[in-house]
């Protein structure tokens, strides 16, 4: 992991959790327990992350900019694994 793709990865686990702690008390009186917990917010980090109850969907928006393929898995892959360890999920 690049060090660029490391600060991305913190940026997004912060994010996560702390979405996740807004949402708590609400998830939890409401029941809910499929919810985005995140939409773009970060400009560099263009993902789409839904929570399934105990799994993580990761959509990639479409960059301004193209990507060499695996690089682009490389990074998915990192931000999946941060995203996952941010949210509790296996």
């Amino acid at each position: 992991m690049t060090d660029k793709e490391a600060e991305q990865a913190s940026f997004l686990a912060n994010r996560l959790r702390k979405r996740r702690r807004q949402l708590a008390s609400w998830r939890r009186r409401e029941g809910v327990s499929c919810w985005r917990a995140y939409d773009i917010d970060i400009p560099e980090i263009p993902l789409a992350i839904d929570v399934y109850e105990d799994a993580l969907a990761i959509a990639l928006y479409k960059r301004p900019y193209e990507k060499d393929p695996e690089e682009e898995r490389a990074w998915l892959a990192a931000m999946a694994k941060s995203a996952a360890h941010a949210l509790e999920i296996d």
